[in-house]
């Protein structure tokens, strides 16, 4: 079965995305990537630090199915991170970033009818971080190889 559907956990530093100058960083928006790695102790699966405007990426938490449903990612992923909301939040304290849980259902399935599920505990997760979630709705056309 292919993937359709992956989520994971976001940290980025604040800012504005101006089109003409790129992406702009709010002051105390730079974080060390290890730094998040070593507080929260879970292996980031991508990390991004842009040195010409001191922008920063860390993403874990990876739920993708078929190993994990569409309707379990968010769920799991508040799991992991539920008993981390005090170093979450003393992220925050520290550093002016955005916590989120992005959600990527790459194509539809004739068993999932495109359902997400957003269950009591991850509303609950997101209100006391102020994580934010992004659904990411937008179709893809496949690849013609010729």
């Amino acid at each position: 079965m292919k993937k359709t559907c992956e989520s994971y956990f976001v940290i980025q530093s604040a800012g504005t995305l101006d089109y003409e100058k790129g992406f702009l960083p709010e002051e105390n928006s730079a974080f060390p990537p290890d730094e998040m790695t070593e507080i929260l102790g879970i292996q980031p699966f991508r990390t991004h630090v842009n040195p010409k405007n001191h922008c920063c990426l860390w993403c874990a938490c990876l739920q993708s199915e078929p190993d994990v449903l569409r309707t379990e990612q968010p769920e799991r992923i508040a799991e992991t991170l539920f008993p981390l909301i005090e170093k979450l939040n003393g992220i925050k304290e520290k550093y002016h970033v955005f916590f989120r849980i992005e959600i990527y259902p790459y194509e539809e399935r004739e068993d999932s009818y495109g359902t997400l599920w957003i269950s009591p505990k991850v509303s609950d997760f997101c209100a006391r971080t102020g994580t934010g979630i992004i659904v990411d709705i937008y179709y893809y056309e496949p690849k013609n190889d010729f």
